[in-house]
């Protein structure tokens, strides 16, 4: 049985002179979702068929798909694809950083860059 191609029925504007192909496209998605083109709950093709039908790399679409995601405008789950997010509740919650015991109640710790080979000692709740 040949695999059925999902298509987005959705026309895009051309890319702008300049604009990398992941800007393009995410811009596009947001706007046909901000603008009711894409309704809540409407699913959206796979990445390989969205590539595909646009001429670009998988990455690309992936790239876009986790911006949006992170954006609150779609939803994902693996194995039961991908769709535009139907409310805030589907919209992604940020948590804090988690803080050392040591300074809860005082500033923030501060981010220090990562070093495999350099462990944060003084972010263990161990005395010494």
């Amino acid at each position: 049985m040949p695999k059925v191609v999902s298509a987005l029925e959705l026309p895009l504007q051309p890319k702008a002179p300049g604009a990398t192909l992941a800007d393009w496209l995410s811009a596009e998605i947001m706007a046909a979702i901000r603008d009711g083109r894409l309704q809540p709950g409407r699913r959206l093709p796979a990445t390989r068929d969205l590539a595909q039908q646009y001429g670009v790399a998988r990455g690309t679409v992936i790239a876009v798909f986790e911006r949006l995601r992170t954006e609150g405008l779609i939803a994902t789950r693996v194995g039961a694809g991908t769709w535009v997010a139907n409310e805030a509740s589907e919209r992604p919650t940020v948590r804090p950083a988690r803080q050392s015991p040591q300074t809860r109640d005082s500033a923030p710790a501060l981010v220090r860059p990562f070093r495999p080979y350099e462990p944060a000692v003084e972010a263990f709740p161990v005395g010494i």
